[in-house]
């Protein structure tokens, strides 16, 4: 299935870091959820940043926008990370 075109870019792994930003978790949750080292989740964070275009925001900031626009899009990427 292909991904919808506002985030087609991502990959599946940027996804699943995203649904777990969303829901709050730290870098370091992240990273053993996901069975990964914590500089990868950044690496990954930073992938998602630059996509949503956040780049120019605090870290804080980002964080936020980017769980608001998960939520927006939780139906797609839910169906795409199933």
């Amino acid at each position: 299935m292909p991904y919808p075109v506002l985030y087609h870019t991502m990959t599946r792994r940027q996804l699943e870091v995203l649904k777990l930003l969303a829901e709050g978790k730290s870098n370091v949750q992240i990273a053993v959820a996901l069975g990964i080292d914590v500089n990868t989740v950044r690496n990954h964070q930073t992938a998602i940043y630059r996509a949503l275009g956040l780049k120019q925001q605090g870290i804080g900031t980002k964080r936020v926008n980017a769980a608001f626009w998960y939520e927006r899009h939780r139906e797609q990427i839910e169906q795409v990370l199933s």
